[in-house]
């Protein structure tokens, strides 16, 4: 798959993401577009202002790798002290 489609895909689950937690929480949710300015550390891929404490890691592929992305998850709450949630979905699932 190529670069640009991978990031659209990606920014595609990240607002899917946001929607089901804005529907599940009754927060407000927004993509962490700072990720891409920063080089992607630190920065989660969902956030929610009433809820700081939380560092939310958003996967979407054929097989997205959870092991990883809770480690990726992990790593970026070791600075930070916020809890590491990831949400994944396989393509074409629900």
């Amino acid at each position: 798959m190529s670069g640009k489609r991978s990031r659209r895909k990606g920014a595609a689950g990240e607002r899917e993401a946001v929607a089901a937690l804005a529907e599940a929480t009754g927060h407000e949710w927004r993509r962490g577009l700072g990720q891409a300015r920063r080089g992607g550390a630190e920065v989660p891929d969902v956030v929610c202002d009433a809820l700081p404490h939380v560092h939310v890691e958003v996967k979407r592929g054929k097989r997205p790798s959870l092991w990883a992305a809770r480690e990726q998850a992990r790593n970026d709450c070791d600075k930070s002290g916020r809890v590491p949630i990831v949400l994944a979905r396989r393509d074409r699932d629900r």
